[in-house]
């Protein structure tokens, strides 16, 4: 790097206290400083040719009446807003490699092309920088059922603890849906489209408050 330091920004939708215990080091493992700014985060480089930054997220808070990403036993649903932290809007993003680790008989499910568990952003289908602000990603131990329509390649992805049956009537239904709005747009993208239903969130039972009229 021919800086002496840089910027990492928190996408709007991450609170301020969504990433924790960021660190960075530079390719002699030697700890950098890293102070919060206004939007994130700065780190002090030293005009090092490396910097590896790490950080933990906190998914699963409640906000409203839903949740704001999740990982739990089963599952994990994380916008990529949640995993992310980004060089300043000025910076271009010309590429990017993710990969993840999972329990064992978990996948990833992403629109990102991947292979052998790493995935890159396709620039062409949209800025990079919008993929990982806005992207969703799932995952967990899924089941799949596809079905193409014209050039699009459309999935259903099932948790494989739900019943067969019902799960092929779920995607059914989708597929349905899905068939009648390609009718209507004539959309061919020739990119995947990825449907993934989820299970409730495993929380105990909880009250809203409800407004009410006199």
């Amino acid at each position: 790097l021919d800086t002496k330091g840089f910027e990492l920004a928190r996408a709007k939708a991450a609170g301020e206290t969504w990433f924790d215990g960021v660190k960075a080091v530079d390719g002699a493992r030697n700890s950098l400083t890293v102070v919060p700014v206004d939007k994130g985060f700065y780190v002090t480089t030293q005009g090092g040719a490396k910097v590896v930054v790490t950080y933990a997220i906190k998914p699963g808070q409640v906000r409203g009446e839903g949740h704001i990403g999740l990982i739990c036993a089963d599952y994990a649903a994380l916008d990529a807003s949640m995993i992310f932290l980004l060089p300043p809007a000025d910076i271009k993003l010309k590429n990017v490699l993710f990969s993840v680790e999972v329990p064992a008989g978990w996948q990833a499910v992403t629109s990102w092309p991947g292979t052998q568990g790493y995935y890159r952003p396709d620039a062409t289908l949209a800025p990079m920088r919008d993929q990982l602000e806005k992207s969703l990603l799932c995952f967990g131990d899924f089941r799949k059922t596809s079905k193409k329509f014209g050039l699009n390649d459309v999935t259903v992805w099932n948790l494989s603890s739900y019943p067969g049956a019902e799960a092929e009537k779920l995607a059914k239904a989708l597929f349905t849906i899905y068939g009648r709005l390609y009718e209507i747009l004539k959309c061919d993208t020739g990119v995947p489209y990825n449907i993934v239903c989820l299970p409730p969130a495993p929380d105990p039972p909880r009250e809203f408050p409800r407004s009410t009229r006199e």
